[in-house]
């Protein structure tokens, strides 16, 4: 093979879990992967618009017992504030981090969020 072939298929090789797409969690199992890019499944048990227009979903649960809270600021359009969609299984795609010691997903483009299947 040659050197710029074999550079280039190990650079492929190094890349593919990158390209891969994110593992795929119940919410229940959100707090064992705070720091990494996975899609949360869970029932999106209730809303909650904030005074300044930015909804909190609570998916798993009820709150203050949900598993992880998904954070959707006000500047993030074609989301819906998620009222019509309790009860719903939701597939959300995106990085956990840890807001108040809860298991969190900030939701940064409309494509992050789906019903599941």
């Amino acid at each position: 093979m040659r050197p710029v072939s074999l550079a280039f298929a190990l650079a492929l090789a190094a890349a593919a879990p990158a390209l891969a797409a994110p593992a795929r969690i119940p919410a229940a199992q959100s707090a064992a992967h705070v720091g990494q890019t996975v899609t949360v499944v869970g029932v999106l048990s209730g809303v909650h618009v904030t005074g300044g227009g930015s909804v909190l979903w609570n998916v798993g649960g009820a709150y203050p017992g949900n598993p992880i809270t998904i954070f959707i600021p006000l500047r993030v359009s074609g989301i819906p504030d998620g009222h019509a969609l309790i009860g719903k299984t939701l597939a959300i795609t995106g990085t956990i981090t840890r807001y108040h010691d809860k298991p969190e997903i900030v939701i940064k483009d409309k494509a992050q969020v789906a019903v599941a299947r």
